[in-house]
């Protein structure tokens, strides 16, 4: 089974386990680190290394694609066996996540998290709302 790190700027990836635990509850697999003003790259890889056993399948998710937490993070997984990195998290990437996490290998979980990541941002389509807007009064 996956362990799932998360990791983004300031309290994000704690807010974001307290968010998904408004939607299943607890889900104490879900590992949040926190990434502080004053710390570094460094410290974010100390942190993320120390949750991880070698015998691990690690998914560690973060916010932004070459930041901080995705650089600690690439660094594991460049040298480490079973860990995999997504950047984007968003609730419905998480809840996602949380859904596929016990039926989906690693690899699988991690292409289908990248095909849910490219489907979460929408528009709203003014032209159809203004359209229908008479059925919502």
């Amino acid at each position: 089974m996956t362990k799932v790190i998360m990791c983004g700027h300031g309290q994000l990836a704690h807010s974001m386990k307290e968010s998904i635990e408004m939607v299943y509850g607890d889900v104490n697999y879900l590992l949040p680190i926190s990434f502080e003003k004053l710390e570094g790259r460094d410290d974010l890889e100390r942190k993320m290394r120390s949750l991880i056993n070698p015998q691990d399948h690690v998914l560690i998710v973060v916010d932004l694609f070459g930041g901080s937490p995705f650089n600690a993070a690439s660094s594991i997984a460049l040298t480490t066996p079973d860990v995999e990195v997504i950047a984007g998290m968003s609730l419905p990437l998480c809840l996602e996540l949380v859904d596929n996490r016990e039926t989906l290998a690693l690899p699988e979980l991690v292409e289908h998290l990248v095909d849910v990541g490219m489907q979460c941002v929408k528009k709203l389509n003014k032209t159809v709302i203004s359209e229908t807007e008479e059925d919502f009064l």
